[in-house]
């Protein structure tokens, strides 16, 4: 039986969800330490920040499904890690907490919204009918990945580079991990003949 691309669309969404979640999210926690020193605030002024991202990515959630409705999830994508790349490079040259406070409330989450679990859930429903609920929780590893290889990459740059070469750093692996492979594998959804492959 000939190779079903869905599998690949699933494999793609795998990397972004780690890249986006893994960077923005679970990685977090190892920027508070430097933060802090730098910026001579407290541990609560910087979580803050969290708070922030986390609330902003829950009021801007459904635009951002919206937007999968009707436009070409590849381009939303690839915003999405240049959106989060821009937010790296921002807050390595950040010289007070509110510029990072602004940063992370605006580039951070549209590109964890647009390059994250949202896209790469609706990708893998587009994709798949019969085996839907299989390769929606394969599709779902990808953050869970995230969290298991970012952080020691991440604390091992920081240690290395400092924070804010090590924010550089992560922007370029940003852009090279996600849109080469969005712009080579990511379609909104199957053509008929691909269709038929998944439904056998």
């Amino acid at each position: 039986m000939p190779w079903y691309h869905g599998w690949n669309v699933v494999f793609a969404g795998l990397v972004f969800q780690a890249v986006s979640f893994g960077v923005a999210l679970y990685c977090f926690t190892f920027f508070v330490e430097p933060w802090s020193s730098e910026f001579s605030v407290g541990r609560g002024e910087i979580m803050v920040i969290f708070f922030i991202l986390q609330g902003a990515m829950g009021l801007l959630a459904p635009f951002a499904g919206r937007a999968m409705d009707r436009l070409p999830i590849r381009a939303l994508v690839c915003g999405g890690a240049v959106s989060l790349a821009l937010a790296l490079v921002l807050a390595a040259r950040a010289t007070a907490l509110w510029q990072l406070m602004a940063i992370y409330g605006s580039f951070v989450v549209g590109g964890t919204l647009l390059a994250g679990p949202l896209a790469a859930q609706t990708l893998t429903a587009r994709w798949f009918t019969r085996r839907r609920g299989f390769a929606l929780g394969i599709s779902t590893v990808g953050t869970s990945m995230g969290g298991f290889f970012l952080p020691p990459l991440v604390t091992w740059l920081q240690a290395e580079y400092g924070w804010r070469d090590a924010n550089d750093i992560l922007a370029v692996g940003v852009v090279l991990a996600i849109v080469p492979l969005s712009l080579l594998v990511i379609r909104n959804a199957p053509r008929p003949e691909e269709s038929v492959i998944e439904r056998h």
